[in-house]
């Protein structure tokens, strides 16, 4: 027996493609892309090291990375809508009571409440959301939801280094914690719906309902992998260390262009624009690598994000020429997008939808492993020569690594056909 497809005259889904979108560019937008800003002003008023605030950076990852190695159980055992409604809320008052930090556990207590809150807000649940309700063009969908942060990254960078000149970080945080609740709580209260069947639908893309075999937090379908089964294979684990280092090289990229380009001689305002302009590449970056892993295939696609991080890191060693900026811009945009974007497919492209929740966590916690990693070479180097340039002639290397990993492990694009 068929179920509906349509919800009146739009696919409903759709609604849920633009809530994601408004998630990911607020929530993920602040949370992640705009925490570079904040670096030097709170080093500055607290009096608190570079390495102490980039810390922030190895937590934020560590929360990524713990909470997606267990994701798939903590959707068994619980209710994933209510886990969304709660973080809403928890998310916009822990940046709310950063107005208020003080002293550096304070300040670490906040960032451990808000990652942990965004990740189970963010590219975890709404993969799998995005995931129940469209079986056809998920590069493009997720490219198109997740799109979000880089927009919003964007305008939010551009804002945000404003802000903080005019009226300092601690108001900043105020206002930014408003803006979340203001934005997410709605999105996640009235329209998120996990799953098609609640409203009587069926994914698009399939013609007949799944939803007998589909569990409410994000479905079970019989072809594919288990996690255990990929577990046991040379090319699962080469996967994931093309993962870690793919991370590592873009997220000290993209993470390191303001405090890199004030070190160097640009102002606060310049530094904020040019990461505002990096925020609005990886905003159309998203949108290119959901059109391209449709059409070129997951081999293809991957190669192009690497070499982008390649020569964007290349280029961050001439920050003085403007033509090294835009390509620092271009790079990062189209380079970080690779893990919000890619990582879903390559779960469902390569393992199937059989242990979905399990196989997304468990790479996304790879790309975390990375995110732990990278602050820390960077934090170690600057401190020992005193400037970036040592970190992204290390990065150039990992991204040469990252491209011959790459070549070896993803399959040829007719060997990715379920």
């Amino acid at each position: 027996m068929k179920e509906k497809l349509y919800h009146g005259k739009i696919f409903y889904g759709w609604y849920i493609v633009a809530a994601a979108f408004v998630i990911m560019a607020v929530g993920w937008g602040i949370t992640f892309n705009t925490a570079s800003l904040f670096i030097n002003p709170i080093s500055e008023d607290l009096g608190l090291s570079r390495k102490a605030i980039n810390m922030t950076f190895t937590i934020r990852s560590l929360c990524q990375l713990v909470i997606s190695l267990f994701a798939g159980l903590i959707y068994t055992r619980l209710k994933m809508k209510n886990l969304m409604k709660l973080t809403s809320i928890t998310l916009a008052l822990s940046f709310f009571l950063h107005a208020y930090v003080k002293n550096l556990g304070l300040l670490y207590f906040l960032t451990i409440t808000a990652s942990v809150s965004m990740v189970l807000l963010g590219t975890l649940p709404l993969s799998i959301i995005l995931n129940n309700w469209f079986h056809e063009r998920i590069g493009f969908v997720i490219g198109l939801a997740f799109t979000g942060s880089g927009l919003g990254g964007m305008i939010l960078n551009s804002l945000i280094g404003k802000w903080i000149i005019a009226y300092g970080w601690r108001v900043t945080y105020k206002i930014l914690g408003i803006i979340l609740f203001v934005a997410i709580v709605p999105c996640v209260f009235f329209i998120i719906k996990i799953h098609p069947k609640e409203i009587g639908l069926t994914p698009l893309g399939t013609g007949e309902s799944a939803a007998s075999s589909d569990s409410d937090d994000g479905g079970s379908e019989k072809e594919g992998m288990m996690l255990s089964e990929a577990m046991k294979t040379i090319r699962f684990w080469g996967l994931c260390l093309s993962l870690i280092f793919i991370s590592i090289s873009g997220l000290s990229l993209m993470q390191n262009i303001s405090p890199h380009l004030i070190d160097v001689g640009y102002s606060i305002d310049f530094s904020a624009n040019i990461v505002a302009l990096s925020m609005g590449a990886l905003a159309i970056g998203k949108m290119l690598l959901g059109y391209l892993l449709d059409k070129l295939g997951l081999r293809k696609t991957s190669f192009i994000s690497s070499f982008a991080i390649l020569f964007g890191c290349i280029a961050m060693l001439y920050p003085k020429y403007l033509l090294a900026l835009a390509v620092v811009i271009a790079g990062a945009g189209i380079g970080t997008s690779y893990y919000t974007v890619a990582n879903p497919v390559i779960a469902q492209r390569l393992y199937g939808r059989k242990d979905y929740n399990s196989i997304y966590g468990f790479i996304s916690a790879a790309h975390s492993l990375g995110g732990i990693i990278s602050p820390i070479i960077i934090g170690f180097l600057y401190d020992l020569s005193g400037s970036y340039f040592s970190s992204f002639k290390i990065m150039v290397i990992i991204s040469v690594l990252t491209i011959i990993i790459f070549n070896f492990v993803l399959p040829r694009e007719e060997a990715q056909k379920q």
